[in-house]
């Protein structure tokens, strides 16, 4: 296997790492990101999108808030989770926090290529 790091990314109490084949792994407090309880992970730990992401995309880019985290796929697809209790992980919900990673609908009408306005950062 040539499993290779190719972005990591920090954020106010967690990190992430991207690999070349789409792994995308989280250390840091967890319950800001998939578990509903409180503890301090260690060692990175791979996050599952088996439930969310379609099997044509993978994750090519990442970012880490305060306390949230967003995932951006070949695909021009956006994911978010962790804190929302300002909205800043952009989804139509008044919930707190996202536990999961959750497909961002805002921006369905934005194509996600390089041949019109696409959203190719974040």
């Amino acid at each position: 296997s040539s499993e290779t790091i190719t972005q990591t990314v920090a954020g106010g109490i967690h990190s992430l790492a991207l690999t070349n084949i789409g792994t995308l792994y989280s250390w840091g407090v967890e319950y800001k990101g998939i578990e509903t309880n409180e503890r301090r992970i260690y060692t990175p730990k791979a996050l599952c999108f088996d439930d969310v992401l379609p099997s044509s995309e993978t994750i090519t880019q990442i970012v880490a808030g305060g306390a949230y985290s967003l995932a951006l796929t070949n695909k021009g697809t956006l994911y978010s989770w962790g804190d929302n209790d300002s909205g800043q992980c952009v989804l139509e919900t008044n919930e707190k926090r996202i536990l999961t990673p959750t497909k961002v609908n805002y921006f369905d009408d934005i194509s996600i290529s390089s041949s019109s306005e696409t959203i190719t950062q974040i």
